[in-house]
């Protein structure tokens, strides 16, 4: 009672976290739910809801015999508050010896079921086991909503590597960028050549300017040309670059998962089948390869 008393003096005081050091001193020697009582509204001035509730929990045990009226009726309704504020989370687990862990921490060995009350938000349930892919979810509870979650592990002889398309293909299609940006490189060579010879020769004929009207057909012809090949040559460079990004995703898509093998259908037994017609009397016989 002396540590009790203690306990309530620097509860009073709004010193929540000294008063339940106090109250956890106090329950060793005697666990009356009026010390977990306080205990739990010290936790719940601390923002621990989870522990609030766990500890009313326990104060409540016997029911309202130990408490005054008026704060059996507030004990509960701290329970309800509490339990709109925490998510409700039920785990599932079939598999015989599987490994249940929630946060970190072991929850069960399956076959089982748990629940607990936690806190709202982010947590990581991960199922293990021997020769079994383990499973690992990622949770995002809500406050007052239950959630449930039935797990179930896959084995490790019935995965296999596939990829989405033949590993070829998007190889071939980076070659092929490859290829048409290569085609672009002599003709980009021979356009710079050609407007070269096109500013060699304007310059010798019009060394004080002039119009390129008056140039020869000649020289004019080689600054047509060297225009076209150049926009062929960016035209070239701009689909190969394009096949080969295209080229480059579709490998990093294309990399092999693990998938769970699928049973082959069995193929039907070969049938016969007779077949009747006007002059003709006959069988077929039908299957599959």
């Amino acid at each position: 009672m002396r540590i009790f008393k203690l306990g309530n003096a620097l509860f009073v005081e709004s010193q929540y976290a000294q008063a339940l050091a106090k109250y956890r001193e106090a329950v060793t020697h005697w666990d009356h739910p009026a010390i977990r009582y306080n205990m739990a509204v010290c936790m719940i001035h601390l923002d621990q809801p989870v522990l609030a509730y766990e500890t009313l929990i326990q104060a409540l045990r016997y029911g309202a015999a130990p408490f005054e009226p008026d704060l059996y009726e507030q004990a509960q309704t701290y329970k309800k508050l509490l339990l709109g504020q925490l998510a409700e989370l039920t785990i599932k687990v079939e598999e015989p010896d599987t490994q249940v862990s929630l946060d970190g921490e072991q929850l069960f060995v399956a076959p089982g079921e748990a629940t607990r009350l936690l806190a709202p938000g982010a947590h990581q349930l991960v199922a293990s086991k021997n020769g079994f892919l383990t499973e690992s979810r990622a949770l995002t509870l809500v406050p007052g909503q239950p959630t449930a979650v039935a797990l179930k592990l896959v084995p490790l002889s019935s995965l296999s590597a596939k990829r989405r398309f033949a590993s070829w293909k998007p190889w071939a299609l980076l070659a092929a960028g490859v290829a048409v940006a290569a085609v672009g490189v002599p003709l980009q060579l021979d356009a710079q050549s050609n407007m070269d010879s096109y500013d060699r020769q304007f310059g010798q004929k019009c060394p004080m300017g002039c119009h390129e009207q008056d140039l020869p057909a000649s020289v004019r012809d080689l600054k047509s040309q060297a225009e076209l090949e150049n926009g062929i040559a960016v035209g070239t460079f701009i689909a190969g670059g394009a096949l080969v990004a295209g080229g480059l995703v579709l490998i990093i898509l294309n990399q092999p998962r693990v998938v769970e093998a699928q049973p082959k259908p069995a193929l039907p037994p070969l049938t016969l089948v007779p077949t009747l017609g006007p002059g003709r009397v006959g069988a077929t016989l039908c299957g599959s390869f």
